[in-house]
Parts: structure tokens; C-alpha cells; sequence
């Protein structure tokens, strides 16, 4: 069996076991401050290669930058969409297992969490309005999500 030989890292000197994928080239371990050096190091290498001076510098790049932000105003004072993370789809596989077992995320695809979500939510608001109607369903349900936004707001800021 053979055994990967083992790095120095340029940054901390911590030994580390490359990546098989990048082990020709890879001279940093993976901690955070030494992958921040190690980007560091390749812009500068780039950016002072014959190829890489040059680079974003240009009419023709200026004009094309400028094209873009006038088709695409404010883009820097949108704020970036909050996305739910997966350690919620897996609370509520533990809510919908059976007593006594918990399950892996491997268990389950994740569009069977999706739709357990979906399908408990639609039994609910058959019961909540008393009525099949989908207006009044639809109009609960954007209710419904507006406050579950507001708790997990507050449960973030405790």
C-alpha cells in the first residue's frame, strides 16, 4: 500500500497530505489563513507575468466593463438572496422519522425532504382556513413564510 508523501506547508510549515488531484503543484495546506496566502501569492504571480500585466487594462476592456454597468445598475447595492440551509431539511426528516430513529442525510434524496415539506404544508393549511379554496391557500401560505423569515430572524440575532 502506498502512503502519499506528506508536505511542508510554505505558509505555517505544518505538515499536510496534498490533494491527489493537485499534488504536482499544491505547496499550501488547506487552513484558511494559508489558502488566503496562497491566493494571495498567485495573483501576484499573475498579475507580474508578461501575461497577466496587461491583462484588465484597455479600451476594449474599460468600454466592456462600462457596457455592463450600465445594463446592470445598482448591482453592488443588492443584497444577496438568504438561502435556507440543509441542517433545516434534515430537523424536519428527524420530525417526520419514526420514534426511535434518526436519520442520515445519505438516506434520503433531498427532494424527498422538499416534498415533505411541501406535503406538510399543504396538510396544514387544508385544516388552518377551512376551505379548499387555492386563493385562500396561497394567501396563507405567503403569510406563513413572511413569519416563519421574521422567527428565523430572531432566532439568528439571540
Amino acid at each position: 500500500m502506498l502512503r502519499s508523501p506528506r508536505r511542508r506547508c510554505f505558509h505555517c510549515g505544518r505538515l499536510y497530505k496534498p490533494d491527489p488531484r493537485n499534488r504536482r503543484h499544491q505547496r499550501y495546506c488547506t487552513r484558511a489563513a494559508c489558502r488566503r496566502v496562497s491566493k494571495q501569492s498567485s495573483q501576484h504571480t499573475w498579475t507580474h507575468s508578461r501575461k497577466g500585466r496587461n491583462y484588465f487594462s484597455g479600451f476594449d476592456n474599460v468600454s466592456r466593463v462600462q457596457d455592463w454597468r450600465k445594463l446592470n445598475p445598482g448591482y453592488w447595492k443588492r443584497r444577496s438572496k438568504e438561502c435556507d440551509a440543509l441542517q433545516d431539511f434534515l430537523f424536519l426528516l428527524q420530525c417526520l422519522a419514526p420514534t426511535g430513529r434518526s436519520p442520515n442525510a445519505s438516506e434520503r434524496a433531498l427532494q424527498d425532504i422538499l416534498n415533505a415539506y411541501g406535503l406538510l404544508l399543504l396538510g396544514l393549511m387544508t385544516k388552518l382556513p377551512k376551505s379548499n379554496k387555492k386563493e385562500i391557500i396561497d394567501e396563507t401560505f405567503r403569510h406563513l413564510i413572511l413569519a416563519g423569515q421574521k422567527a428565523r430572524k430572531s432566532l439568528i440575532a439571540k
